[in-house]
């Protein structure tokens, strides 16, 4: 620390600065180790970790409603694909009864043709 900051700092706080503290590096460090500015530092310090906190708690706030909005999004879009799906889903329930059917009259069909050709085969000879 210069001189004529020392000499400042005893001009402005007389007897209330401890020798040991005038051969600090830096003001910054007086703030911190004096006994009398370390209370307002401290109330500084607080007030700056409570104001970040505040920042921090806007910023996930943010995040959070932004999250709850997507996760809503994804709800309707899920409800919609699972209707779609469920049509899918009886369609192919119809096609399937549909072709069950069509291999039932088939197999009457094919049982039918064997007995004409059966008796065709039987009045040949």
């Amino acid at each position: 620390m210069s001189k004529i900051k020392k000499f400042q700092l005893k001009h402005l706080f007389g007897p209330m600065i401890p020798r040991y503290l005038l051969g600090l590096k830096n003001s910054s460090e007086l703030i911190k180790k004096s006994p009398f500015l370390r209370k307002a530092y401290d109330i500084g310090k607080s007030e700056g970790k409570q104001e970040g906190y505040c920042d921090a708690s806007v910023v996930f706030e943010k995040k959070l409603r932004s999250q709850i909005l997507d996760f809503l999004e994804k709800e309707k879009n899920h409800a919609s694909d699972t209707l779609e799906l469920e049509k899918l889903l009886i369609e192919m329930e119809n096609f399937i009864e549909y072709l069950t059917s069509q291999t039932a009259e088939s197999k009457v069909d094919q049982s039918k043709l064997e007995e004409a050709f059966l008796l065709d085969l039987k009045s040949i000879k």
